[in-house]
């Protein structure tokens, strides 16, 4: 074999071994089950062809798994949508005049872990991408990272998140507080993915080293060559 062939070989072995498994994934577009704390789904106000779980807006919504395959870690996806007219921080954009009051806030927790605790919004400044904090507040224009702007200013985020996890359950928490009503502004979800890194078998371990030995050997003969 060619050793730049044997070199992409025993790379894709490596690479491999950290390979993440599909553990859950749900669209929304079928029947919602019991791992769900809330079975309401409906129509995205800005696109009626798309079904999603909501709309909410003082609500925790959870998502609750488990596994009893070892693993180092589990990975998130989903889009979130955030629906009219979000507040975000309260600071009025672009003047930056401040009402906290209105501030509107939404987070993740998994297994108590917080993965994201932030604001959105259509018109005010913003928290996200970062974290909400009163004693640090970092401010994003509206809509900042959204992966789509609709034409009547919903905006749906595309977010992720990997963290350690060893534990044979998981509950997710989906959380908005201080919303108005649902007429005024909502949150809905869709698309949501989780994955699981699995903890290598023995053997895998072993081919692990083997390897990254038989890379480096070769690495060293071309460096002679």
């Amino acid at each position: 074999m060619p050793r730049f062939l044997l070199l992409l070989f025993l790379f894709a072995c490596v690479a491999g071994a950290a390979e993440l498994s599909l553990l859950y994934t749900q669209d929304f577009n079928s029947s919602v089950g019991g791992e769900w704390s809330s079975a309401s789904t409906a129509t995205l106000p800005a696109d009626a062809s798309r079904r999603v779980l909501g709309l909410f807006g003082n609500n925790t919504v959870n998502l609750s798994l488990g596994t009893a395959i070892p693993h180092n870690s589990l990975k998130i996806s989903f889009d979130l949508y955030m629906n009219a007219s979000t507040d975000g921080t309260g600071a009025s954009y672009p003047t930056g005049g401040t009402d906290f009051s209105v501030a509107e806030y939404w987070s993740l927790q998994a297994g108590g872990l917080v993965l994201l605790n932030t604001t959105f919004s259509s018109h005010r400044y913003q928290s996200y991408p970062y974290n909400y904090d009163s004693n640090n507040l970092q401010a994003s224009a509206p809509r900042t990272g959204a992966a789509e702007v609709f034409s009547n200013n919903d905006t749906r985020y595309r977010l992720e998140f990997t963290f350690d996890h060893t534990a044979s359950n998981v509950q997710f928490a989906f959380s908005g507080s201080n919303w108005q009503s649902l007429a005024d502004e909502s949150w809905a979800l869709d698309n949501v993915t989780v994955w699981y890194e699995p903890i290598p078998e023995p053997g895998t371990f072993f081919l692990y080293a083997l390897s990254l030995l038989a890379i480096s050997h070769l690495f060293f003969l071309s460096k002679k060559a």
